[in-house]
């Protein structure tokens, strides 16, 4: 995540005579707003107040001892407590620097370290920003937050609340003056921003919250003072001994190297409430489709648990489940019927069934030969993006629009498109998806390989039903990529 640098209020104090945990006491105290910075010999650690209140204490490792997987943006930002921060900077010499935010910004940055991961590293040379913001301001009820990665390091923040678009960037110690408005032609920090972006090395993460959630004070960090006054300070030895956060690292998460487990927000699989046909609907008519369905969440790189919720079943009945092979749909008549609405024929619903079948078996060995060469979440982040470049040609792949989901090889359809344009769509967002993860992974030769092979693989055993639905021609087009 990014952490703008705030305005200077002193700079480069020593930790052999500034007490870390005093210090952020004293600032608490006065309800400061802002963040003081750690650097020590191999982190640099980052203390966010808001208000007076600690919204959360982030650790990165130092650029000369930093040993993240490529393109692992969030891998470098682990979650700390201030008594951790506090111990250690009593044993290392390093500088601590204060820098003040307003209230506003700090409860942005706030609510961005708390905030739900929603989509991980989507490249701007595959996913259009600015119809992405255009799509995330129509979700009033959710605050929403953009981390532009620019050539591997974060270096903006887009916070989009109320009805407003406000930059944080490394170039303002303060919000751009025009920055605020979504109309682009009057925000020119926006405007400079989405130029920027354009260009080749430009990635971005997208996190949200509830409308109205704020940002409370963590209860790890929370600090006793003591009524004594000594030499300017409170007494802050009393550090509460709360609530220690514990993140427990994946199987399928890469992790930095370290002693603290990666995770850049609070969030755990069982706390996700995100429903995906409550994201974005662009027309009245899609809720109505979705009645009765199973919805399904595909899991992002944070979060690779997820739920499976018949819409409209009370929060007992949620099936929850970590295991990423768990199958998502039965071979039931009712499902198969319902996965189909919106399909007026027998015949069509029938070869839609198959279709979706078979195009779920191809993502599947699409997605196997991506995890075997790239992070375990590429191929899922990437086909997203590719359904979002082509949605405006084919608006039920729209991944904001909840009318199609897929996860590990099953893939669930409530909208409405032809046999044709379900094949051509999902084919063509299939090709970008293994564009997108060529392009990220170190071994694009072997990726492509391996996606020849596989898929070669999977029509001859199959090659009857393929022919006979023309997904052979789907197949070929993808392997001659």
């Amino acid at each position: 995540m990014f952490i703008p640098r705030g305005k200077a209020v002193h700079e480069n104090l020593a930790t052999s005579y500034v007490r870390v945990d005093a210090l952020v006491a004293d600032l608490s105290e006065g309800g400061f707003s802002g963040v003081v910075e750690v650097e020590l010999r191999d982190t640099d650690s980052f203390v966010v107040i808001s208000s007076g209140s600690i919204a959360g204490v982030l650790e990165k490792r130092g650029t000369h001892e930093q040993h993240v997987e490529r393109d692992s943006l969030n891998a470098s930002y682990t979650r700390t407590t201030l008594a951790e921060l506090a111990e250690r900077s009593c044993l290392q010499r390093g500088r601590v620097s204060i820098y003040g935010y307003s209230a506003e910004t700090a409860g942005a940055v706030a609510r961005r370290i708390n905030a739900k991961s929603l989509y991980v590293g989507l490249s701007t040379v595959f996913t259009d920003l600015e119809k992405m913001i255009l799509k995330l301001v129509r979700e009033p009820d959710r605050e929403w937050f953009v981390d532009i990665n620019t050539n591997g390091a974060p270096s903006a923040l887009i916070h989009i609340r109320d009805g407003a678009c406000r930059i944080l960037n490394s170039d303002e110690v303060a919000p751009d003056e025009d920055s605020g408005s979504l109309d682009f032609a009057n925000n020119k920090a926006l405007g400079k921003l989405l130029s920027e972006s354009k260009h080749a090395g430009t990635t971005f993460d997208v996190h949200f919250s509830r409308a109205g959630e704020e940002a409370g004070e963590d209860e790890a960090d929370r600090i006793e003072v003591e009524a004594p006054t000594i030499s300017g300070f409170r007494s802050v030895d009393m550090l509460a001994n709360g609530a220690h956060f514990d993140a427990q690292a994946d199987s399928n998460q890469r992790q930095a190297s370290g002693s603290l487990a990666p995770i850049d927000t609070k969030a755990s699989h069982v706390d996700w409430d995100l429903a995906p046909l409550d994201l974005i609907g662009d027309e009245p008519y899609r809720q109505e489709h979705t009645e009765g369905l199973y919805n399904v969440r595909a899991a992002t790189a944070n979060h690779p648990g997820f739920e499976s919720v018949p819409d409209g079943a009370p929060a007992s009945g949620i099936v929850s489940s970590p295991d990423s092979a768990w199958n998502l749909i039965e071979a039931e008549p009712a499902e198969s019927a319902a996965g189909t609405e919106g399909l007026s024929s027998p015949s069509g619903a029938e070869a839609i069934t198959e279709v979706r079948r078979l195009m779920g078996e191809i993502a599947r060995t699409i997605e196997e030969a991506a995890q075997a060469v790239d992070r375990p979440e590429s191929f899922s982040m990437s086909l997203r993006a590719g359904q979002l470049k082509i949605a405006d040609r084919y608006p039920f792949l729209d991944p904001f629009a909840g009318e199609i989901e897929y996860l590990t090889g099953e893939i669930v359809f409530v909208g409405q498109a032809t046999v044709e344009d379900f094949i051509a769509g999902l084919t063509e967002a299939l090709k970008l998806a293994v564009l997108a993860v060529t392009k990220s992974t170190a071994y694009p030769e072997r990726f492509r390989a391996y996606v020849t092979e596989d898929l070669r693989k999977l029509l001859a055993r199959e090659r009857q039903q393929f022919e006979g639905l023309g997904l052979d021609q789907s197949i070929e087009q993808i392997i001659r990529l």
